[in-house]
């Protein structure tokens, strides 16, 4: 048994594969390589969750319990912005991070340094390792390393997906100044 899989052909999402970028808003200096990886429907999910389930009882010495509460094998389904990158609530993702440059490779195996072409979208297989942690607030869970990542054909990048609506708006008369709520007049104390 392992905890590291190599996976199929799977498709990158939010790729920081050469760069690293925070990992949230709240830990702004805290710098990750990441990616996500979608998998078609019909992937074969059992080797990330052998995967899980020895990580997990390597580190607590105990078999895991039915589901974790922040599962580390997801559908897209549970979040909108992947459902609609796929076009489908029924493909699979796992989030995976690295504190360290993982392997990037082209087809030929080739190291890759240009950050352009790395694309939401693309077609990759990775190396990716469980790993389990223990946290005072969210309790036991297991989650991704990142490992290497070898891009296998390029694809149509993902669309951005926007709820914002501009039809709401007043046409805009590009022959009048625009208004300054902040000026003479405007929100007392607004720059104090």
């Amino acid at each position: 048994m392992t905890k590291q899989v190599l996976t199929p052909e799977c498709r990158i999402n939010y790729p920081a594969l050469l760069k690293p970028r925070p990992v949230s808003k709240e830990k702004p200096n805290e710098l990750k390589f990441q990616a996500t990886l979608l998998f078609p429907p019909e992937t074969d999910m059992r080797p990330f969750i052998a995967a899980v389930k020895f990580a997990y009882k390597e580190k607590f010495g105990a078999d895991m319990p039915g589901q974790l509460r922040h599962s580390p094998v997801r559908k897209t389904g549970e979040l909108a912005s992947l459902q609609s990158a796929v076009e489908s609530p029924d493909w699979w993702f796992l989030r995976s991070a690295s504190k360290f440059a993982p392997a990037v490779r082209d087809r030929a195996n080739q190291p890759v340094t240009d950050e352009g072409s790395i694309y939401p979208g693309l077609w990759v297989r990775a190396y990716v390792s469980a790993w389990a942690w223990m946290h005072p607030q969210q309790g036991k869970g297991v989650s991704w390393n990142l490992d290497g990542v070898q891009i296998i054909r390029a694809a149509e990048p993902f669309k951005v997906v926007s709820n914002v609506s501009f039809a709401a708006l007043e046409p805009l008369d590009m022959d009048k100044p625009a208004s300054n709520p902040g000026a003479a007049g405007g929100v007392a104390g607004l720059w104090d």
